[in-house]
């Protein structure tokens, strides 16, 4: 049963992962677009929100992995690094 559990874990991570790298990827897209200086002020405004949306998603699927590793590491004993 525990397998199963982690399982679940293990895919609802790579789903969190997958997610990160398109939220990174767009907001990459949207900086580029911006510091081209060819947006208009509505579109750049526009840009300029959503990165600040993305930019919050990242930021915090990056806290739920620190967490997780925190975890991780902190049930780990001395002798397993040996």
């Amino acid at each position: 049963m525990s397998k199963r559990v982690n399982e679940k874990e293990n895919s609802d991570s790579s789903l969190h992962l997958a997610d990160f790298e398109k939220y990174l990827d767009k907001l990459e897209k949207l900086v580029g677009a911006l510091e081209s200086g060819e947006l208009s002020l509505d579109d750049g405004l526009k840009n300029f929100e959503e990165g600040v949306a993305l930019y919050k998603n990242c930021k915090s699927l990056l806290g739920s992995a620190e967490k997780k590793i925190s975890v991780l590491t902190s049930e780990l004993k001395e002798e397993d690094f040996i």
